[in-house]
């Protein structure tokens, strides 16, 4: 009987060391990759009591298995929501992972580039806490005598500390929705709980842990959308007034180049002399940006050819079958144009062989379509692309490049030896990442060249306008202002230098210099009222930007919004106005953009235009 008694006691002892023991890693863990918070707190406690009912409730030999797959989950979370705030200074939701799955693999090599020793160190811990209790149990508790019904209702105790999680989150819930402030949303705790407007900003107030756990509950919720609502913003939408560049433009052929992660730092008169003359000589928006949204380079070419701005998570996957009634190639099929897509990876990278056929585009040409192989460089698929379009007549051409994408390596796509040493020749201090940078954004610049000869010598020139953006801001390269490029380069810092900004270039128009708040969402309207195409405005959220009435909107995933009357950061509840609004006024404008963004999201989600 006694040693019996000494069993149970070995027994009992060693699962509670192990349960100390695993729950000090969980802490460390929510430690090191989480922000804390009272709702975090909470949350946390249900998670230990969870792992204590596991630990007691189960046999050794089960627990061990259900305790490592269920941390291993919750570590694997953590550290791949700061891996993905490290690459694209936000946190992702399920959505996106769960949409861009096969885009993450693609894009192993890059993905790698992000992630340290510490994000894997934590992971090997748990492997060898695990492996060493396992062994533990085979050798030791397996040969002694099991407690049976005393110790399963020690698992009960934990019963009371998830009690206590229930009942505390639900608390912070409620008294925040009993406080919600509808006027100002920015501000208030139940508005970002609930909407969760910027992953930013929810994981800044409630830590990165419950934003996994919202995330969840948030597939369980009520998704209905009210139509009436949607029919109602859009009708109130103002009729578009024709301006000083309406119809500038008209029958003339256009290219759109969707530049991947280009900002205005690389156009340098020496290094990138054609992107140079296109900004001097072009229509150029200074104050037009695009964000990085979830969906990244795919979100955006959304946005410029829908005039809608899509939900977190993929919108080349989630709205791919959508029915959308004003789109870029639909309005210039319309007006006569032939309408053609080019990228230089396969067409189902972020699925694009099916959405830009469903945006309307007579064809997709992914770098098989062109005989090349996946991420050709810009210089080989502009060669082959030019003389596709020096074919047609009265077209419409969207360029999604490839040449700037990280990584930043002087072995990496579209870095050729000439144009490192024309670049250590101007900056012999600049490192690797940014010299690989600048040579990529110079072999695109070259083909932009010999395009130019070429249209000039087939009289194609003054006949074809270039529209030319950046997709979002350079990944996993520095330029604020204490960056050390402009240390190596002795370049001035210039916010505007880590813009976006939209250029559109014909050589028969004089140059015209607009500094005015824009993104993506106002491609399409903008280039419709340049080339006398009529659309209904009812079924886009994009404005012209020439349009006198319009005030700008930029937006970001990370809470950051911009016009031209104020600038908003939610995650920090910085207001600045800008105009002559009052405070007051610039908050309702404010909150009436939040509303565009949020009536997007309901069209989108509810597939409003569907007959």
């Amino acid at each position: 009987m006694k040693k019996s008694l000494q069993h149970k006691i070995v027994y009992v002892a060693s699962e509670v060391i192990y349960f100390v023991i695993m729950a000090l890693y969980l802490f460390v863990i929510k430690e090191c990759f989480s922000q804390g918070s009272t709702y975090e707190s909470f949350l946390f406690l249900g998670i230990i009591a969870i792992l204590g009912i596991i630990i007691l409730a189960l046999p050794a030999f089960l627990n061990r298995y259900l305790v490592f797959g269920f941390s291993f989950c919750l570590t694997i979370y953590l550290i791949s929501q700061n891996i993905y705030y490290r690459a694209f200074k936000q946190y992702y939701r399920f959505d996106t992972v769960f949409n861009l799955y096969k885009e993450a693999i693609a894009a192993g090599d890059s993905a790698i580039a992000f992630i340290r020793f510490t994000d894997i160190l934590p992971i090997i811990v748990l492997i060898l806490i695990t492996v060493l209790f396992i062994v533990y149990y085979h050798i030791f508790l397996k040969k002694l005598k099991k407690p049976k019904a005393f110790y399963h209702l020690l698992a009960l105790v934990f019963i009371i500390p998830l009690a206590i999680s229930f009942k505390g989150y639900g608390s912070l819930v409620t008294s925040a929705k009993a406080n919600n402030n509808a006027f100002d949303m920015s501000d208030d705790e139940y508005y970002v709980y609930d909407v969760i407007p910027s992953t930013n900003q929810f994981a800044e107030r409630f830590g990165v842990l419950t934003l996994g756990y919202r995330d969840i509950t948030s597939f369980f919720e009520d998704s209905s959308i009210d139509r009436g609502a949607i029919a109602e913003y859009l009708n109130a939408r103002p009729e578009h007034k024709d301006n000083a560049l309406s119809g500038i433009f008209k029958d003339k052929d256009i290219f759109i180049i969707q530049a991947e992660s280009f900002n205005d730092i690389v156009v340098d008169p020496e290094l990138t002399p054609t992107l140079y003359r296109i900004k001097e000589a072009s229509i150029q928006i200074k104050g037009f940006n695009t964000p990085a949204l979830s969906g990244s380079t795919s979100d955006t070419e959304f946005m410029a050819n829908t005039s809608l701005i899509p939900d977190v998570g993929g919108a080349c996957y989630k709205y791919a079958q959508n029915t959308f009634k004003t789109t870029l190639p639909q309005i210039f099929k319309a007006a006569g144009y032939e309408t053609i897509a080019f990228h230089n990876n396969y067409g189902s990278y972020y699925n694009r062989d099916n959405i830009f056929l469903n945006f309307g585009y007579d064809a997709f040409f992914d770098c098989t379509d062109m005989g090349l192989k996946d991420t050709s460089d810009d210089e080989t698929v502009g060669n082959i692309m030019q003389w596709i379009l020096l074919e047609k007549e009265r077209y419409l051409a969207y360029w999604i490049t490839y040449n700037g994408h990280q990584p930043y390596t002087l072995d990496s796509v579209g870095v050729e030896s000439a144009d490192v040493e024309k670049i250590r020749a101007k900056y012999p201090d600049l490192s690797d990442e940014y010299v690989a940078y600048f040579a990529k954004n110079m072999q695109l610049d070259r083909f932009l060249a010999s395009m130019f000869v070429n249209y000039e010598y087939a009289q194609k020139m003054e006949d074809t306008v270039f529209v030319f953006f950046g997709d979002h801001i350079v990944k996993d390269l520095s330029f604020s202002e204490d960056s050390d490029f402009y240390k190596q380069t002795g370049i001035t810092y210039d916010e505007d230098l880590t813009k976006t900004d939209l250029f559109i270039y014909n050589s028969a128009n004089d140059a015209l210099v607009y500094d005015k708040v824009a993104t993506a969402l106002d491609i399409l309207p903008t280039l419709a009222n340049m080339w006398a195409i009529d659309i209904d405005y009812k079924t886009i959220l994009g404005s012209d930007i020439f349009d006198e009435d319009y005030q700008g909107l930029y937006f970001s995933a990370y809470g950051y919004w911009e016009s031209d009357e104020y600038s908003f950061d939610e995650l920090s509840g910085t207001l600045e106005v800008k105009g002559d609004l009052s405070k007051e006024e610039a908050k309702e404008a404010y909150q009436e953009d939040v509303k565009l963004r949020n009536i997007s999201y309901d069209i989108l989600n509810s597939d409003y235009f569907k007959e």
